[in-house]
């Protein structure tokens, strides 16, 4: 991924913050002029000057690059996080986003450099006329601080080893291999190296991958981070079963490793992955060997399932208590219904992108208690954030009262997706036309308004939510389509159209059974397949395990409703759901031409993300021509009391709680 660039005679330096590399182009060929320069660190910014190209990174380092023999001849220790960096007179400046600007002498870089304090985080250089400007940002010390206080309905995951991701106190005590950028928004989707330095491409036709570790990385118990843990961190996911879900997480995520097929039989009682991954204490690097390509494996290595333990960890068994990890916050106390996380006294930020300090001195989270009382202590400020998502509900009257008197403290944010799924391999909808038609039909809006209106849900049309690599806006199913993608109104002359042309005008179609939640869009669907010319009626199971047997089991279910929820930003935790192997019960459809071009799409996320993310892009858009599903909305909102600001939603952590001011 490149994040900046500096222009010579010879040619355009480049700086790549995945590759941890700078590279230099030939300006009008785009050919390179020599091999990517290594920098064993994440790059923030470039200059030219004095002779030399000068590199910031994010650990506090800055390279000094020979421009012809393209090598780096020194590497200057500054300290902080670094962000931007200009030469002017024979003298290179530095800013510094912990709140400081640097100078030293190109010609003498083996001086200390001068610390001027800005008090504000540096954010950006210039020089004009022998003076140098700065440009600053609020100072986050300005904002740490304070108790944050959460309340739900169910505990958080405690143990790295289980737990659905987003879900989860992993995401304040450890870290892993890679991450993501830690910003709410698309920008957040970025993958950024975390405990290694880089993020390495893989070598031997995709099946191996070598990360060199930072060094100095010490856990919140003072164990310094090794290179095994990686290995233990992964074999404790094939050895300990989630209590909830009944089945062990890593071969959900890692059965591509060499030697996971001999841990098939989850959970087994020692996992030996020793082949798989490599670890070389001395180099202070680990390598994955895979069996074959896995185009998601970079994304399932940021999942918690692979965060590093050590030998105190037990190998067999859940974590009560705190779990060791290099994040900022660790557990002090943990009870049935209260867990107390405090700040890490050994936690030293690395890379302020990846990994910021968090702004709360102490963060209590408090569950067993009921949505609408959840609500009540947020309104009341006895509690600083409730969720309003995953199952998490309050009653219809409570929320429209929310929206009226706090709509500044309710956020919409999601990325999930709830549905209308059609079985292809079922009259009616084994014709193409006759489920566009019930996806034009649809009253989106409608059925928005069962669930919370505006503030809690989002109307779309299309499979991947909102800031996921590939997400485009599109919609076909509306009145006026237009090339926003936004959905205006249902289009009933045009479903009816749709309909005649199918051939299957009073065809009997059974909705359901779906689970309960979704009994207002089941009803929904008689009404509008009536109107379409359908014999209509409501299968009233209601029970989930009745209802995922009638779906995924016996695929007898026409039509009906579901919410997806992906684990990983990897576009393919949703449009998976269209290929032939993961088609049964939702689609019921297989199509090898659209396999193949998902498997090309994943095959180049290894080397280029950005052409990966627009081909995604383009698959997104088959799959909803296609109308298996008909999207009706991305759920999820949260509610912050009034004293809550620097509000972020993170696509793959959810809330970032850790960055909320609470002073």
């Amino acid at each position: 991924m490149p994040v900046a660039l500096a222009v010579d005679d010879a040619g355009v330096w480049v700086v790549s913050q995945d590759g941890g590399a700078v590279t230099h182009l030939d300006p009008r060929s785009g050919a390179t002029l020599a091999a990517p320069i290594p920098l064993g660190s994440r790059p923030t910014a470039v200059a030219i000057g004095a002779g030399s190209v000068w590199v910031a990174s994010s650990d506090g380092t800055v390279a000094r690059i020979d421009p012809v023999g393209h090598r780096v001849t020194a590497n200057i220790d500054v300290g902080g996080s670094l962000s931007s960096i200009i030469v002017t007179n024979g003298v290179v400046w530095v800013a510094d986003l912990q709140g400081a600007a640097y100078q030293f002498d190109a010609a003498d870089s083996s001086s200390p450099p001068r610390r001027i304090t800005t008090a504000s985080a540096a954010q950006a250089l210039a020089g004009v006329e022998g003076q140098v400007w700065v440009a600053t940002r609020a100072s986050a010390a300005s904002h740490r601080g304070g108790t944050l206080r959460i309340v739900s309905s169910l505990p958080p995951d405690a143990d790295p080893a289980f737990g659905f991701p987003n879900y989860h106190l992993a995401s304040f005590q450890a870290d892993g291999l890679v991450a993501y950028r830690r910003v709410g928004g698309i920008a957040g989707s970025t993958l950024l190296p975390d405990l290694a330095t880089s993020i390495p491409r893989p070598t031997d036709a995709g099946k191996t991958y070598t990360f060199q570790l930072r060094t100095g990385l010490v856990y919140s118990d003072a164990q310094p981070v090794r290179p095994e843990d990686f290995r233990r961190g992964i074999e404790r996911a094939f050895q300990i079963e989630d209590p909830f879900y009944g089945e062990a997480f890593g071969p959900i995520y890692f059965s591509s490793l060499l030697g996971a097929e001999a841990c098939a039989e989850p959970p087994v009682e020692r996992c030996d992955l020793s082949a798989g991954i490599v670890t070389d204490a001395a180099a202070n690097t680990v390598t994955f060997h895979l069996s074959q390509p896995d185009p998601d494996f970079l994304y399932k290595l940021a999942l918690p399932y692979a965060y590093p333990a050590p030998d105190t960890v037990p190998a067999n068994a859940p974590v009560q208590g705190a779990f060791p990890g290099t994040g900022p916050y660790t557990v002090s106390a943990i009870s049935e219904t209260e867990i107390r996380l405090v700040r890490n006294p050994n936690f030293q930020p690395w890379d302020t992108d990846v990994r910021p300090d968090g702004f709360p001195d102490e963060i209590v989270w408090t569950s067993g208690i009921e949505p609408d009382e959840q609500a009540s202590m947020v309104e009341r400020g006895e509690a600083d954030y409730m969720p309003l998502r995953f199952g998490n509900r309050i009653a219809p009257a409570t929320f429209t009262a929310l929206r009226t008197q706090y709509p500044a403290q309710l956020h919409f944010s999601s990325v999930s997706v709830v549905f209308v799924f059609m079985n292809a391999a079922l009259p009616p909808f084994d014709s193409l036309e006759a489920r566009q038609a019930v996806s034009m039909a649809i009253d989106r809006a409608h059925i928005a308004e069962q669930y919370g209106g505006a503030f809690a849900v989002g109307i779309t049309c299309q499979v991947l939510p909102p800031a996921y690599p590939g997400y485009r806006p599109y919609c076909p199913y509306t009145m006026e389509p237009d090339p926003g993608g936004r959905w205006k109104a249902p289009d009933l002359d045009a479903a009816r159209r749709l309909v005649d042309a199918s051939g299957t005008r009073g065809a009997k179609v059974v909705v359901g059974p779906v689970p309960a939640r979704y009994n207002e869009i089941a009803g929904h669907l008689v009404t509008i397949l009536g109107d379409l010319g359908y014999d209509a009626t409501l299968d009233t199971v209601t029970e989930d395990e009745q209802v995922y047997e009638a779906i995924f089991d016996e695929g007898r279910v026409q039509i009906g409703a579901f919410e997806w929820l992906a684990d990983s930003l990897a576009p393919s935790g949703f449009l998976s759901a269209f290929t032939c192997e993961g088609a049964a019960g939702l689609t019921n459809n297989c199509d090898p031409a659209l396999d193949a071009r998902m498997a090309e799409a994943g095959a180049l996320q290894a080397t280029d993300a950005a052409a990966a993310a627009e081909e995604w892009a383009e698959i997104d858009r088959a799959v909803v021509d296609l109308a298996l599903w008909a999207p009706l909305f991305n759920d999820g909102t949260d509610f912050v009391s009034a004293r809550v600001g620097n509000y972020q939603f993170h696509p793959a952590y959810s809330v970032l709680l850790d960055q909320l001011w609470v002073r």
